[in-house]
């Protein structure tokens, strides 16, 4: 049986950064806005050092945005039922297969030869989502033409990386099923390392552009349950 979100308005008031509320009407609480700003976490002033997991200077990564309650919780169920029917291949570096698994839809991806190709289209279950993550971005859906679903196991994560230079500058995340961290670091100049942590909610989206997506690296740390997440990418080149 196929699931598929009901169609909600992504449209915005002018002047207004929001998401979009469960019924069409834009959110503009502070919770639940989509901006630049350090949403979802209490952070202090650039420069200055806290306790934190990693070591580094804090700086919020110019280009991030976060978005709580991208989907309901009824959506999300309706998802993953969805989700557990697909069939995942592990993602192979250097030989060597992780625990992570993904499916590519529109686009797919050689992670070993760092090129693209042809996939099967995106699921209609998908399109409504891509219509939100585009409201957020402010691009139209159609330049979305790859969306990655991966599955994390409980105990997988993902090293530091940047999504691959084929993809275009714009990128967002949903994260569905578990709560999880998306950590960021960066050099700055004179080599000091500047870092920043993002949780990220169960059913809320996260948007890479600018320097978050071209110069900061980032990585998930290794989730306490099963995680699953839908990214949506645009193709820089031409397959």
């Amino acid at each position: 049986m196929r699931h598929q979100l009901p169609e909600r308005d992504g449209t915005k008031a002018a002047g207004v950064t929001s998401c979009v509320r469960l019924d069409g009407a834009p959110k503009t609480t502070a919770r639940a806005a989509c901006s630049g700003r350090r949403l979802g976490m209490r952070v202090g002033v650039p420069g200055n050092r806290r306790s934190m997991a990693m070591r580094g200077v804090e700086e919020h990564p110019i280009g991030l945005r976060y978005c709580e309650d991208m989907v309901t919780v009824e959506e999300e169920a309706q998802l993953e039922g969805w989700l557990v029917t697909l069939d995942m291949e592990p993602v192979v570096m250097h030989g060597i297969p992780s625990r992570r698994q993904v499916g590519h839809f529109g686009v797919g991806y050689d992670y070993q030869a760092w090129t693209t190709s042809q996939a099967d289209r995106i699921p209609r279950e998908l399109l409504d989502l891509r219509v939100r993550a585009a409201s957020i971005a402010a691009v139209q859906p159609s330049t979305f033409v790859e969306a990655l679903v991966t599955r994390y196991p409980t105990g997988a994560g993902i090293g530091w990386h940047r999504d691959a230079s084929a993809f275009g500058p714009i990128v967002v995340g949903v994260s569905l099923c578990a709560d999880a961290v998306m950590r960021f670091q960066r050099q700055a100049t004179g080599g000091e390392r500047r870092v920043f942590e993002q949780p990220l909610a169960r059913r809320s989206a996260y948007l890479l552009s600018g320097a978050a997506r071209a110069a900061w690296q980032h990585s998930v740390p290794a989730v306490k349950q099963e995680r699953w997440s839908v990214t949506f990418r645009q193709v820089r080149h031409a397959m």
